[in-house]
């Protein structure tokens, strides 16, 4: 060598560790990663072992720093569910949203039960029955039932005048979304009810199962104001079997 830096052992081959060393890549996901592979043969550094690929530290890395937000707890998924149930609730009592609300609440399943049945059994000295009717159309279509049954048979029946139309309000409506549970102890429920206090709701429950004893009390309905409308279409709809104790009524008038 010019510079004398050269000598019998320059020609040595480079030690072994250059020789074996080799540079490869391969990629993971949408991350490059490259690593350094020790073989005796270029066939070895070809592609990367399965092993190394299943052991590697900076992939695990990569890989736990992508997933670590996925994941959501069982806490915080009820926290989650919580919070959407008492947004829609809110809305549910909102005289503005409500109807729109009806729907939501409907669609986070039973959850929501325990919450319809503390707002229909909930007193309302106001009179204001909007949205306690809205929870019971929830219930009906949750087939919350068993709930429209055990606010029937309270049999509540409020002194002040104001709440006691609001609460008829609400029981109507019970009556009605109960009655669509065709079952014999459902319609044993309704005609009790019936014989108690008739209301709209109630006896328009009772008339949707078309059972021929439950016609004394439509033709006795007809002498009510508020009823006579309601009786009446129920009465046609018993057609023939009515006729008798139609005509029984007009005699003992």
């Amino acid at each position: 060598s010019i510079l004398g830096l050269s000598g019998p052992e320059d020609n040595r081959a480079p030690p072994r560790h250059f020789q074996l060393c080799r540079r490869q890549s391969y990629s993971f996901g949408s991350a490059a990663h490259s690593q350094s592979v020790d073989s005796p043969s270029a066939a070895s550094c070809h592609s990367p072992p399965r092993d190394s690929l299943d052991a590697d530290p900076a992939r695990d890395h990569c890989l736990g720093s992508i997933m670590v937000a996925l994941p959501t707890s069982r806490a915080d998924l009820d926290i989650a569910a919580q919070t959407r149930l008492d947004h829609a609730m809110e809305r549910l009592r909102s005289f503005h949203d409500g109807d729109a609300a009806l729907l939501e609440v409907v669609g986070l399943g039973p959850d929501a039960i325990p919450v319809l049945r503390d707002l229909l059994f909930t007193r309302e000295p106001s009179g204001l029955f909007q949205s306690r009717c809205r929870a019971v159309e929830a219930l009906a279509l949750l087939k919350g039932f068993s709930v429209l049954a055990d606010f029937l048979r309270l049999r509540r029946d409020p002194s002040d005048p104001v709440e006691r139309l609001g609460e008829d309000a609400v029981k109507s409506a019970a009556g009605r979304a109960l009655a669509r549970l065709r079952e014999p102890w459902v319609y044993e429920l309704l005609l009790a009810l019936a014989n108690e206090r008739p209301l709209l709701g109630i006896l328009a429950g009772v008339g949707s199962f078309l059972h021929d004893d439950s016609i004394p009390i439509f033709v006795a309905a007809l002498g009510e104001d508020d009823l006579r409308l309601t009786a009446h279409g129920i009465l046609l709809s018993f057609g023939k079997a009515a006729w008798s104790a139609l005509i029984a009524a007009a005699l003992d008038r």
